[in-house]
């Protein structure tokens, strides 16, 4: 099992964006609308925009990444 192990060399990797919890408002309201962003090397991420979001927006959404060699 360890020689297997040793073979092995990920691609890509898969990055699942769930939630943010504590987030300041912006607006007068109390609310922003809130993104999430990733990159690694040249490749990036941005999740959809939560509107009005309270400070505990939630996305659930997945990014995959291709890792350098």
């Amino acid at each position: 099992m360890a020689g297997s192990a040793a073979g092995w060399a990920p691609t890509h990797v898969r990055v699942t964006v769930l939630r943010a919890r504590g987030l300041r408002a912006k607006a007068a309201a109390g609310g922003s609308d809130a993104y999430a962003v990733m990159a690694l090397g040249r490749d990036k991420f941005r999740t959809s925009v939560a509107e009005r979001c309270r400070g505990e927006p939630l996305w659930r959404e997945e990014a995959t990444f291709e890792l350098p060699a």
